[in-house]
């Protein structure tokens, strides 16, 4: 039985596939996506398809930030931001984008 659907995207293969089979192994349904071009294809249409979203800021085609600002657009769903920056200024761009 799943808990709900939850949206893995990053370009580092290590980083999809350790995040998302911690998340399977607690119940999750996981779909990954390996860069910006995928997951705007993913959470494309009017209804996002995931209960939560899992975003790397920095990765190939649209950043998370773009992908953040997409999906706020039209959707409500959380969005947690993956990073390996740690600049104050980060945090809070990712605030206002809506992660």
């Amino acid at each position: 039985m799943s808990s709900g659907r939850i949206l893995v995207v990053d370009d580092e293969p290590s980083v999809r596939e350790s995040v998302g089979y911690a998340l399977a192994q607690d119940g999750f349904d996981v779909d990954v996506a390996r860069d910006g071009d995928e997951a705007s294809e993913k959470v494309a249409g009017e209804v996002v398809p995931y209960d939560l979203l899992i975003v790397d800021i920095m990765m190939p085609g649209p950043s998370g930030l773009d992908i953040c600002r997409e999906v706020r657009s039209r959707s409500a769903v959380p969005i947690i931001l993956l990073t390996a920056k740690d600049a104050e200024v980060d945090k809070v761009v990712g605030l206002e984008v809506g992660a």
